[in-house]
């Protein structure tokens, strides 16, 4: 009997019995996934002309952000075409106005720049618009804006060449070539006289 119940162990336990070791469990194969979609491109940064950031050049602007006072910001648009700048456009986002478009004479950049400038001509604490194109080399003739705080709007003040402030006098000075008919250089002095520029002084240089 002893040696039947030992051939019955030998022959069962082969047969219904396996250690931990034998067994292992199949090993996982990776997933394969799609590609992770690439996130969208930033949007590009609108250019802005504030105090600290007191002049642009740019190629277009659609639009740029003008910071005229903390409590004051226009958006200026133009898009120059082949006979260059014709228009400007000027609006307020915050107040729900209709922009302020204002035509010009064909400014033409053959570098294909064009400049804006943030300057306070008026000497009221508040950033006046400057436009024109970026030539590189003297003259440079600019067009002026005013801003008028009250109305949220600006108004035009016109053309003016190689323009530089007196701080101490609220005066403007501009200075023109003679031109191609030999005509000297001009100096004009302009002060601020009921919201309008005036001029006080106006004197020409024969060259030597």
């Amino acid at each position: 009997m002893r040696e039947l119940a030992l051939l019955l162990t030998l022959i069962l336990v082969p047969a219904g019995c396996r250690s931990e070791e034998s067994w292992s469990a199949p090993a996982l194969q990776p997933r394969s996934s799609a590609p992770a979609a690439a996130p969208p491109a930033p949007a590009p940064a609108v250019p802005l002309l504030s105090s600290t950031s007191p002049v642009l050049q740019v190629e277009s602007c659609a639009p740029c952000r003008f910071e005229a006072s903390a409590d004051l910001r226009f958006e200026v648009s133009f898009q120059p075409s082949a006979k260059g700048v014709r228009s400007l456009q000027v609006t307020r986002p915050a107040s729900g106005a209709p922009p302020q478009v204002f035509q010009l004479s064909g400014i033409e950049s053959p570098s294909g720049d064009y400049l804006l400038q943030a300057i306070d001509i008026n000497f009221d604490g508040v950033l006046d618009l400057a436009f024109g194109a970026a030539l590189g080399t003297p003259p440079l003739t600019l067009e002026y804006w005013t801003v008028a705080p009250r109305r949220g709007a600006l108004e035009s003040v016109g053309k003016l060449t190689n323009l530089t402030l007196d701080l101490a006098t609220h005066e403007l000075r501009t200075q023109e070539k003679g031109g191609h008919a030999g005509l000297p250089p001009a100096s004009k002095t302009y002060r601020w006289e009921s919201g309008k520029l005036a001029l006080v002084d106006s004197s020409s240089r024969e060259l030597p």
